[in-house]
């Protein structure tokens, strides 16, 4: 019984022998390529052509998101640098007193006294803010820079009220500026900033 089991048994087709001629046992023709598959070469080519319209998307957001990084960084580099400087104006008008006096100001600048008696000055020049105290020896003053290289300041005004000694309000100054950072794509960008800051004296009271 067990040997013709095993006789009568037939072989799936991909087992069975295959003669010399390209002619299996069973009387059918044999080919190779029976049990496999290919891309033509359509396939191949708009497979790649896909594949590369992919990547360039992609590449190309990457790279305008690393532009805007780069850009937004250098706007709030630029702007907590003017800040620092608009603080360090405040800061010193707050205590100061003989603002633009005995005459007003030039355009883009302010003089007054400041807490410890030294004439300071704070002026716009070549896209920056530049500070002066003054030489008590000789009268002269030097000015230096206040913001960085990576600011350009395209305007400053200063709004002087109060500053005369007889009408009885302590001095008022609003100061209005305009920046850009020194960026590519972003340096004609203005910011436009402003504060008010009053003296804690008056005039008529200052030393």
């Amino acid at each position: 019984m067990i040997k013709r089991i095993i006789k009568t048994t037939q072989l799936p087709v991909f087992l069975r022998p295959v003669s010399r001629h390209g002619v299996n046992s069973s009387g059918g023709r044999w080919s190779s390529y029976d049990h496999r598959s290919a891309f033509t070469l359509v396939e191949t080519i708009v497979a790649i052509g896909v594949f590369s319209i992919t990547v360039s998307i992609a590449l190309g957001g990457l790279v305008t998101a690393l532009r805007t990084q780069r850009q937004v960084a250098a706007f709030i580099s630029a702007d907590n640098n003017v800040s620092l400087v608009l603080e360090q104006i405040a800061r010193e008008a707050r205590t100061g007193y003989d603002f633009c006096r005995p005459n007003s100001c030039p355009p883009g600048e302010i003089d007054f006294v400041n807490a410890v008696g030294v004439p300071v000055i704070y002026r716009l020049a070549g896209g920056a803010i530049e500070r002066a105290e003054e030489n008590l020896t000789n009268g002269t003053y030097t000015f230096s820079p206040l913001t960085g290289i990576n600011v350009t300041v395209a305007y400053l005004n200063f709004v002087v009220f109060g500053n005369q000694p007889t009408d009885n309000w302590p001095p008022r100054i609003t100061i209005s500026i305009g920046i850009s950072a020194n960026s590519l794509g972003i340096s004609s960008d203005v910011t436009n900033l402003q504060t008010t800051v009053s003296s804690r004296q008056m005039d008529a009271l200052a030393p």
